[in-house]
């Protein structure tokens, strides 16, 4: 559920902020949002998805997270297919994506929580503790 929704976020970030400039300005240019960084940290996020239990594994691959998005920006900076506007718009697409529908669902589950508040429950012989 969570990646279908963040799928569908980074593929409207796509169309605003690389392809709609890329068809005003021509297919050449360097400022529109990097495919490759929005990419790699789709795959990224689904693999946390599967270390996200272990708690000693989650340090080690947000480092190696950041190792690999840092290593395919500069790759594609060096290249000269993005300047450091779209490898940044690409990140900033993919961070957008990953965390509003984890925001949304906190926002659910806080509101679930907060209509115990206060109530009381009943003991085993039905009096209240």
């Amino acid at each position: 559920e969570k990646v279908g929704e963040t799928i569908f976020i980074m593929i409207i970030g796509l169309l605003i902020f690389k392809y709609l400039p890329m068809f005003i300005f021509g297919s050449n240019i360097l400022f529109d949002a990097s495919l490759h960084v929005i990419f790699i940290s789709l795959v990224l996020y689904v693999l946390y998805l599967t270390v996200e239990d272990h708690k000693q594994l989650r340090m080690a691959y947000l480092l190696f997270s950041i190792v690999v998005l840092v290593g395919i920006g500069i790759q594609r900076y060096v290249a000269f297919k993005h300047d450091l506007f779209g490898i940044i718009m690409g990140l900033v697409i993919s961070y957008i994506a990953i965390m509003l529908p984890l925001r949304r669902k906190r926002k659910i589950v806080k509101k679930k929580n907060l209509r115990n508040v206060g109530k009381r429950k009943k003991g085993v012989w039905g009096k209240r503790k």
